[in-house]
């Protein structure tokens, strides 16, 4: 049964890894066999190396932060490090002979170490195989003598180190697998990708995206924080997918389209178009593709101007055609720095019917901005800096419920207040988006619609079914009413509110029959 499950293991491996064809040796039935000779193609495919220099540093940064001071472990570190210094000086007290198809010198190892470190030498000496027998194992073509070194480091020291600085973790990725040896794939996943190797590491792993999927993820999640750090030297070779890919990532898990994503984008991709000749040689369709991912149509035309026109990418048609689409109306006063609402796939969070108020708190990279969604029941709210959806308020039953919520107004500590004008209540949810407590029910509420605080943390309310406005403590104790039914400072249904820096209150009136709607204006004491 082991050396059933051996020869599954193998043709699995061989299958996925190495091409087949190649040397083998057939006349052992059932048991491991050795890796195909020369002449078979490793899948590392065309792309950059994966430099491994500052994923060493990163590792020994860390390792460097923790006193070891287990006896017993620096015992069994000093014996594989005498043992590796055997391997790769080819002692003769290393009885295995790794022999190199290009004719590089052999490299050694022991027997024992690779049997206790790795399934796949433990199948072979069972196997009885003639390269068991005389010691004698080829390394696949396409290992490098520094990578087949750096592999030998992790097996008998159970970490990469100065071996893996001149290695291409393409090479140890293949190592790992076909070898059966545990934890290096870790190790590269974890140190072994930055901003001077992710784009070679992820065309490695486009070779084959299901075996190579955990590489293709950790990518992905590198780029998801940033694409600033790559210089031209790690963007040359590099192909158009792998950019595509590495762009949509941030894209995607950034939520919004706002001008600094656009402009990051932008240099992202000039930097590329720079480093692989210019856009003549990599071509008008190849650019387009990459640039068409960041959703220009949405900025301004004088924004299009400054940052696409500027840079080149776009010239002739595709510019004419993408600054014709722009929306002038954002080039009068304001343009367009972040959009929210938009979920990890791409799709609306709001319902086209449903925005009603806006509210925002904090400042900085804590600045927090929510939305209430009547139609969906709930109040969404976003980080401003980073667009992503960071809580969302209203619970499906019992009395943190909402069901059909209006306005919204922070408090200065950041605890979010949400009118409810079916329920007649104002529902106070934390940071998080539970349910705290309800104000209002003492205060008789009729339909109460938009919300804001007074620079004293008084809370304003319109309530419209009562035709004026209320301000209340944040305890719902009322402080005052504003307006009136008739004469000076009337309101018939008031639906929004605003306070300004000396308390003075705006209020948005919808008034009936043939009268126009109008904005009033009340003193900080509430006087029309």
């Amino acid at each position: 049964m082991a050396d059933e499950r051996c020869e599954q293991k193998k043709r699995k491996r061989e299958s996925e890894i190495l091409s087949d064809d190649g040397n083998r040796d057939s006349s052992v039935a059932g048991s491991c066999r050795m890796p195909p000779g020369a002449g078979s193609d490793l899948d590392l495919g065309n792309g950059r190396r994966w430099g491994l220099v500052s994923a060493v540093t990163r590792t020994m940064e860390k390792r460097n932060n923790t006193i070891e001071k287990n006896r017993e472990a620096d015992a069994l570190r000093k014996l594989g490090k005498a043992l590796l210094a055997q391997a790769l000086q080819c002692s003769d007290r290393a009885d295995i002979e790794f022999k190199f198809p290009d004719g590089s010198p052999s490299l050694r190892g022991h027997s024992g170490v690779l049997v206790a470190v790795s399934e796949f030498f433990q199948c072979l000496y069972r196997s009885g195989m003639s390269e068991v027998r005389h010691n004698k194992f080829d390394v696949p073509p396409g290992i490098s003598v520094a990578s087949f070194k750096a592999f030998l480091e992790f097996v008998y020291l159970g970490r990469c180190g100065p071996q893996c600085v001149l290695a291409d973790g393409r090479e140890l990725v293949v190592l790992a697998e076909l070898y059966d040896v545990p934890g290096l794939v870790e190790w590269l996943l974890e140190d072994g990708i930055g901003a001077e190797n992710v784009l070679g590491a992820y065309e490695f792993a486009l070779v084959n995206k299901e075996a190579r999927s955990d590489v293709l993820e950790r990518c992905l999640e590198f780029a998801k924080r940033g694409l600033v750090g790559f210089d031209r030297s790690t963007l040359r070779g590099v192909g158009v997918e792998a950019v595509g890919g590495l762009l949509s990532a941030r894209l995607v898990d950034f939520g919004a389209v706002s001008r600094k994503i656009v402009h990051e984008g932008v240099e992202f991709v000039q930097r590329w178009v720079l480093a692989n000749g210019g856009a003549r040689r990599l071509g008008a369709r190849a650019i387009g593709r990459v640039v068409g991912m960041l959703d220009l149509g949405v900025m301004s035309k004088r924004y299009l101007a400054e940052e696409v026109a500027g840079s080149g990418l776009l010239r002739g048609r595709e510019l004419e055609a993408l600054m014709a689409e722009a929306d002038g109306r954002f080039d009068r006063a304001l343009d367009v720095e972040s959009v929210f609402g938009f979920g990890d796939t791409g799709k609306r969070l709001f319902h086209k019917m449903g925005l009603r108020q806006l509210a925002v708190h904090g400042r900085g990279d804590r600045q927090r901005v929510a939305g209430v969604d009547a139609v969906r029941k709930r109040v969404l709210v976003f980080g401003v800096e980073t667009g992503k959806l960071l809580a969302t308020a209203g619970d499906v039953r019992g009395e943190g419920m909402l069901m059909r919520p209006i306005g919204c107004a922070f408090n200065a500590g950041g605890e979010l207040f949400v009118s409810d004008e079916e329920s007649d209540r104002i529902l106070v949810f934390g940071t998080t988006g539970s349910f705290v407590r309800a104000i209002g029910a003492h205060i008789r509420l009729s339909r109460p619609r938009g919300l804001a605080f007074t620079p004293g943390g008084d809370l304003v309310i319109a309530d419209s079914g009562n035709a004026r406005v209320q301000v209340v403590r944040e305890d719902g104790s009322l402080v005052r009413s504003i307006g009136s039914r008739a004469g000076k400072g009337e309101l018939y249904s008031p639906f929004g509110v605003a306070v300004g820096p000396d308390g003075e209150v705006v209020v948005s009136d919808l008034t009936r029959g043939n009268r126009a709607n109008r904005v009033l204006r009340f003193s900080a004491g509430g006087e029309y």
